[in-house]
């Protein structure tokens, strides 16, 4: 869905908004050790949501955490924001400013998120 939302729609992506991740991830961390810590327990008795995040074995845990949050938020955002550039470059590449001009493809006055940023 999210590969789907990318090549479709018009939002912009840029590579200052690795916060937005940081927002779903924290609040789950934050989560999985509540959990924990409430004595939370999966179907057959195990004591963490995932075995990464047994908080139990912490010499494993926060390994994973930390590079979570430094490698993996950031690249992750990074496969996004660049999967954004290959979607204007297709676009910039495959019309031009004056055919869609010409023959009225995008209806700016309506609904200007699905104008190229260059026919403005």
């Amino acid at each position: 869905m999210t590969l789907c939302d990318i090549f479709i729609s018009k939002r912009p992506c840029r590579i200052l908004h690795f916060h937005h991740s940081l927002a779903v991830f924290l609040p789950y961390v934050t989560f999985s050790i509540i959990y924990w810590a409430a004595g939370g327990r999966r179907e057959n008795g195990i004591p963490a949501i995932y075995p990464v995040l047994n908080w139990d074995n912490l010499p494993l845990t926060i390994p994973f955490v930390l590079a979570g949050l430094t490698v993996g938020v950031f690249f992750g955002h990074a496969l996004v924001w660049a999967l954004h550039l290959l979607r204007d470059r297709v676009l910039r590449t495959c019309t031009t400013k004056d055919e869609l001009v010409d023959k009225g493809h995008f209806q700016s006055q309506s609904n200007p998120g699905f104008v190229p940023d260059w026919v403005l």
